[in-house]
């Protein structure tokens, strides 16, 4: 096989593996748009954020009127035996229709836990929705790690077996040269030995081609076919953004989903704390109604009420137990706990935010000196066979370059799938990532299967 032809392939990726080889190539937009509808733990996410609308609503019901209408509707039987005038006992049968209907309503005045449940709601909604948000660009980094993971393993299956062809082709030389007297048996042997180091690097790829697809399958939903390829000329640049690594940690410390989740988690223990205390004050309410009543009793047969009354109705809290002051106990420190989570969140963010900072700078330099070391190596092999031809070098040389040549073509490929994912990360700490800037991202790969 041509030198330049091998390495374009190595580069390019795997467009097809032996058992794949019929299905179309899935790109990255595409696999997003599956991931979207198909992966449980995002679909979790939806749902509790969908939960979390509701809290506001329901805690509001505290606060507004609560109308009531009762009523009821019997019929009774019963004795009534009394003395008669002589002295003696008479007893009578009763049956009566007795009826009575309710209209009552009930506006809390002054209620601190139903305020203090108020301002709690609206904090769970804004942890629901942050959240959502940490959860959806959870899902990105899973989908771009299963995805360029399973790209880099079919790539590098690839060139497992180009380099285990090249090695077995070297083998058969140096028999070929062994057999015409030509050459050496420790020659042999070493290639030999070469031969089967690489087959074994071809079982290891494979294996990780498999393992990868089915890590790949837990967020799609279906077990993928090949991928559509990572372009080389993908920009080797900052995503858009400031120029500092101090100015992406300030930006993901305004901006992350984790410390908004962390923060909104922090309001809602503050308003713990506030709804425990309201458990040692008054409450006041105002209270009016209408009342219809119809033979009540079997002393009111006959007689009929309406009653409308208007009030006021407190209750005051004089002892629980001690329930209400470990209440506030329990709130205080649930309250410390969650300002002591938002300071870790903060300074692990800014490690990570360094760290993806400083991979996407490094991995770009990186796959430059990677590119020209591949170049490197390709003339290198071939200056080693001429060499070899013309008796100045010896088969080990050639074993020795085919081996630095592997080495280079693979760690090229790794440093481009790390910039991909460093690139991607940094805006997934910083909260910058958008749908716009994933379809920047798509578009690094070659185009795939068509949207759906």
């Amino acid at each position: 096989m041509n030198r330049v032809a091998i390495l374009c392939l190595c580069l390019g990726g795997l467009s097809s593996l032996p058992a794949l080889a019929d299905a179309p190539p899935l790109d990255f937009a595409a696999a997003y748009r599956e991931a979207l509808a198909n992966d449980a733990t995002f679909a979790a996410a939806q749902a509790a954020r969908e939960a979390g609308r509701h809290y506001v609503p329901q805690a509001r019901a505290g606060l507004l009127p609560v109308i009531q209408l009762a009523g009821s509707t019997s019929r009774n039987q019963a004795e009534n035996t009394t003395p008669d005038i002589f002295g003696n006992p008479s007893t009578r049968d009763i049956d009566y229709i007795s009826q009575s209907h309710q209209l009552s309503l009930r506006q809390a005045i002054w209620r601190p836990a139903s305020v203090a449940q108020y301002r709690l709601a609206h904090a769970q909604e804004a942890f629901g929705e942050a959240m959502y948000n940490k959860e959806w660009l959870a899902l990105i980094d899973r989908l771009a790690k299963a995805y360029l993971d399973t790209l880099l393993a079919e790539q590098g299956f690839e060139l497992a077996r180009v380099q285990k062809e090249a090695l077995a082709g070297q083998l058969d030389q140096a028999r070929r040269y062994l057999d015409a007297g030509e050459g050496m048996r420790t020659d042999v042997d070493e290639a030999q030995a070469r031969h089967d180091l690489g087959e074994s690097r071809l079982i290891e790829a494979e294996h990780a081609v498999e393992i990868a697809r089915r890590g790949l399958q837990e967020l799609l939903g279906r077990l993928p076919g090949p991928l559509a390829r990572l372009r080389d000329s993908h920009p080797l640049a900052l995503p858009d953004g400031p120029g500092s690594a101090d100015a992406w940690v300030e930006l993901a410390l305004e901006r992350s989903p984790e410390l908004a989740a962390q923060r909104a988690n922090a309001e809602a223990a503050l308003r713990e704390a506030e709804k425990a205390r309201a458990g040692h004050h008054p409450t006041l309410d105002l209270i009016a109604g209408r009342n219809l009543s119809e033979s009540d009793t079997n002393n009111t047969i006959g007689s009929r009420y309406d009653t409308t009354y208007v009030g006021v109705q407190y209750m005051l809290p004089i002892y629980s137990g001690g329930g209400v002051s470990a209440g506030i106990e329990i709130a205080r420190a649930n309250q410390e706990k969650a300002r002591q989570q938002h300071e870790a969140a903060a300074r692990a963010l800014a490690t990570q935010v360094r760290k993806a900072y400083a991979s996407v700078v490094s991995s770009a330099t990186r796959i430059r000196a990677l590119a020209q070391a591949v170049r490197s190596a390709e003339v290198m092999l071939e200056s080693t066979r001429r060499g070899f031809t013309a008796g100045v070098r010896t088969q080990i040389d050639i074993l020795n370059a085919l081996d630095q040549h592997y080495i280079a073509q693979r760690d090229h490929l790794t440093a481009h799938h790390e910039f991909a994912r460093n690139w991607l990360l940094l805006q997934l700490y910083t909260g910058t990532l958008d749908d716009a800037r994933v379809e920047t991202f798509s578009r690094w790969f070659e185009s795939g299967s068509q949207p759906r």
